[in-house]
């Protein structure tokens, strides 16, 4: 080391040094080395540096300083883009250049630190595994960063906020359970659920969060963005939500009130809020996010509005969605009333229908519906983010799953009662209208209505009463009356919702007279002709029957429909794909060692069938595409088979599509590599336990023409499959080929793989199936190699039978001028491949049937010159 009362000399040998460095500097970057050796020169230019920039400042003329800096702006350049993977992170460690850049940043000014040379440590915080980021924090990198947050420069800014992130993320990671707490798992899942972040202490006590919230949040000078990106960062941090400091709180959120109407900073302003409307506990925030939504409300409607009609497309929209749910489901009882009131059904229904935001509309749908079970379902997804194996272990063990099914049951039981509510008053209906028929002699008013076709259009007097809802209420009143004194419960019954629908009428009313005025203060900055428009309204409110039934329309249209299971459903399924990815001991817990599996499988046994979607499916689906062969069939036994099976009588076509890849994914295990010959190898263990013979038996019993017929298909096509080079039950084989010829899908892959079993062919071939089996030109491949399966697998005998039927067919079929007239189901001429595969399986189902016909003597190669002749002088003419 270089002492400080340096002489004159001593300044010059440190000038040659730092030019001798910026030679060696320009060198690296015009020859081309391995990663390693850049690293480790960096490494040692940078050590230098540090001695250079250690002699008396005072010292240095411009000249140096000049170098200096353009010194470590190349150095800044070499290094962006050197990180590529985990390997270069190992690398940059060993080397110890991580340590030398990380001094670099702390000796950089905060107003001279560019994005460049932040990158570096961004790339490894990005690329490293948890124990290289770790390794960062222990560095003291954070701390590092930290205070250059309040330079003047976004991207360098965005930078340091991003690394935060990803080193934050990754320190979830380093949570370990004291070996107390792991014997003690099933009654400790909350305190598990709610464990902080170990680096949270750290980071308080030092003044970083501090640091990033006076900073970036509370700073005026830093852009939406960047903010919201900061909210991303602490919401991170705290499982709870993002905690801030009591007298910062108004400050921070006002800042964001001024941005709603500003396209260009709604998806950092929005984005932002939706972080911080996450803790419930913070009441002033909860009560400033209401004052900002009281003021701005319109704004929010409006942008929904012109997103969902496709005007804009704002990419604001999904951070928009998300604070509305994160604010209706830990907000106060006025931001919940405001946000159910305004929004309406039409606009949730066109959100719901647009891909790009039809998931964060559906989890706002179920936040208004189920705020509690959603706040329940969010609080575990943030518990389960980001987390060790280890960790998300402990949590599956200590009876996560059971919380989980617990949540499910209630959507389930919920959408129940409603479909069987709906179902009894349809009944309720029903009865009335017969009850009126047997005391009257007359057709139900309402059947009248149905059957009766308009003559001659009604005038306006007669349309009026019509569509006059009191005339209603007075007809309904009036029915009741003519009952007989025998249905005086029924009579009681229907004269209380009468008069309680009168007295909502009532309620409507003064409602609009309500709603329908702005406050007085509003009203002062107000035009005079909007005045008198406003008092009209009212005015037509209390008086018009047309605006009364205007107005119902609008508050039915204003109920959000739905059971609000979906979003939930989303959010559930999240936490699935969360828990299991890339932990097979996790997804191997909630399959054998949890009731999960189990539960949802009764759920969907027991309910009605009109009511599953999808996505109650989905869960099973997960969790079943990670488990080995002999873990599917342990699944078996769960009667996961009958259960989909019922599925797939559904009218519902993505429930079919689900349930039909979740059978697909139990009985096509084992089929991979399988050689033409070999049995499928859940054939035994399922004939044994008596599955063949309950799916057998699920099959006879649909009759053709029923309306759960793709069951009988579907059911054809994996006893196909297990029934792989094996014969088919005598009883019942003919009927299952005939399933598979019959089938609108063209089931010959299943045939070929019966085929592989001589005793299957006089099934297969019954009915002269030989003269039809090449009559799809659709689906020619399949067709072709069905027939060479029979040719090489077969007798002599059902061969010639074969060959005499489909020789010439086949022959056609290796000529190009016959293949580019065949069109596919679209009419389309088929691909060039298309074409390709099918002429040279058509020549080598060709060579066989020669083969056949010479005695199946000598090679099946040998051809008839004379016919490979005739090919090649074809193709050389097309």
């Amino acid at each position: 080391m270089i002492e400080s009362n340096k002489t004159q000399p001593n300044e010059q040998s440190s000038f040659e040094q730092l030019l001798k460095i910026n030679k060696k500097i320009k060198y690296m970057k015009k020859v081309k080395q391995s990663t390693s050796d850049i690293m480790r020169k960096l490494t040692k230019v940078l050590q230098t540096i540090i001695i250079i920039e250690d002699d008396d400042k005072s010292q240095r003329t411009d000249e140096f300083e000049i170098i200096l800096k353009d010194v470590l702006g190349q150095i800044d350049q070499i290094s962006d883009g050197i990180i590529q993977g985990q390997k270069d992170v190992d690398s940059a460690m060993q080397t110890g250049l991580v340590t030398e850049l990380i001094g670099l940043i702390k000796r950089t000014p905060s107003d001279q630190i560019s994005a460049l040379r932040i990158l570096p440590i961004y790339q490894i915080s990005q690329k490293g595994k948890a124990e290289q980021t770790h390794k960062l924090y222990q560095q003291g990198i954070l701390q590092t960063l930290a205070p250059k947050l309040r330079i003047n420069n976004k991207n360098a800014q965005l930078f340091i906020l991003l690394t935060f992130i990803y080193i934050i993320k990754n320190g979830w990671k380093q949570i370990r359970q004291s070996q107390q707490q792991q014997q003690q798992q099933q009654s400790n899942l909350q305190q598990l659920l709610n464990q902080q972040h170990p680096y949270l202490d750290n980071l308080q006590n030092e003044g970083v969060i501090q640091m990033i919230v006076t900073d970036v949040l509370a700073s005026k000078e830093v852009d939406d963005y960047n903010k919201r990106v900061a909210c991303k960062l602490l919401d991170s941090i705290y499982i709870e939500g993002i905690v801030l400091p009591k007298d910062l709180q108004e400050e921070v959120l006002t800042n964001f009130s001024q941005q709603f109407s500003s396209e260009d900073e709604q998806e950092g302003t929005f984005g932002a809020l939706s972080y911080l409307a996450v803790n419930k506990g913070l009441k002033n925030i909860n009560i400033t996010i209401m004052k900002l939504l009281m003021k701005d409300f319109s704004i929010l409607l409006l942008i929904m509005e012109k997103t969902a009609d496709k005007e804009v497309e704002s990419i604001a929209i999904n951070s928009l969605l998300r604070f509305l749910s994160n604010v209706y489901i830990n907000g106060s009882w006025d931001s919940q009333y405001l946000i159910k009131k305004d929004i309406s059904a039409k606009i949730m229904k066109k959100l719901e229908d647009l891909n790009d935001y039809k998931n964060e509309a559906k989890i706002l749908e179920s936040s208004i519906i189920h705020p509690e079970i959603m706040n329940k379902l969010m609080m575990i997804r943030r518990s389960v983010l980001n987390k060790n194996r280890s960790y998300i272990n402990d949590l599956i063990k200590a009876g996560l799953m059971d919380e989980l099914l617990e949540e499910i049951e209630k959507l389930m039981n919920s959408k129940v009662n409603k479909y069987n509510d709906k179902k009894d008053q349809e009944q309720q209906r029903k009865n009335q209208e017969q009850n009126q028929k047997h005391d009257t002699g007359q057709i139900p008013i309402t059947a009248q209505i149905e059957e009766e076709e308009p003559l001659q259009r009604p005038d306006d007097e007669d349309q009026k009463q019509l569509e006059d809802p009191i005339d209603d209420d007075l007809t309904e009143l009036k029915r009741v009356k003519e009952d007989s004194e025998s249905q005086s419960d029924s009579e009681n019954k229907s004269k209380s919702a009468s008069d309680r629908r009168i007295k909502n009428i009532n309620e409507k009313i003064v409602n609009i007279q309500y709603y329908g005025r702005t406050s007085a203060d509003e009203q002062e900055n107000e035009s005079d002709k909007e005045k008198e428009a406003d008092i009209e309204r009212d005015w037509e409110g209390l008086n018009g029957v047309e605006n009364y039934n205007e107005f119902s329309e609008q508050e039915e249209s204003n109920e959000i429909e739905g059971d609000g299971e979906e979003g939930l459903m989303l959010i559930a399924i999240e936490i699935i794909k969360q828990l299991i990815h890339n932990n097979q001991q996790g997804n191997n817990l909630i399959v054998f060692d949890s009731e999960f599996i189990d539960g949802v499988l009764r759920l969907l046994n027991d309910n009605p069938l009109p009511i599953i979607k999808s996505h109650n499916l989905s869960p099973i689906w997960y969790l079943i595409k990670q488990l080995t062969f002999d873990q599917k069939r342990k699944l078996i036994p769960k009667g996961i088979v009958p259960i989909m099976l019922k599925m797939m009588t559904s009218d519902d076509k993505d429930v079919v599509f689900i349930a039909r890849r979740i059978l697909d994914g139990l009985f096509s295990i084992g089929m991979e590599g399988l050689q033409g010959g070999e049995q499928h190898p859940l054939r035994k263990p399922l004939e044994d336990d008596g599955t063949i013979n309950e799916l057998i038996k699920q099959f006879n019993e649909v009759e053709k023409g029923d309306d759960k017929y793709q069951v009988r298909e579907v059911i054809s096509q994996i006893l196909a499959s297990l029934n792989k080079a094996y014969p088919l039950p005598q009883d019942c084989g003919q009927e299952i080929i005939n399933q598979l010829k019959d089938s609108d899908n063209h089931d010959q892959q299943y045939l070929d793989l019966l085929a592989e079993c001589p005793d299957n062919y006089d099934m297969i071939l019954d009915n002269e199936y030989e003269r039809k089996m090449l009559n799809d030109e659709q689906n020619l491949l399949p067709s072709l190699q069905l027939l060479e399966t029979m040719l090489l697998v077969g007798s002599e005998f059902n061969g010639k039978i074969l060959t005499y039927a489909l020789q010439d067919k086949v022959k056609i079929l290796t000529y190009f001028s016959h293949l580019n007239q065949i069109l596919d189901k679209d009419g389309e001429e088929l691909s060039q491949l298309n074409k390709e595969e099918t002429r040279m399986k058509a020549q080598q189902v060709l060579k066989l049937m020669k083969w056949i016909l010479r005695g199946k003597q000598g090679p099946i190669e040998q051809e008839d010159n004379e016919e490979q002749g005739k090919n090649k002088n074809e193709d050389q003419n097309e």
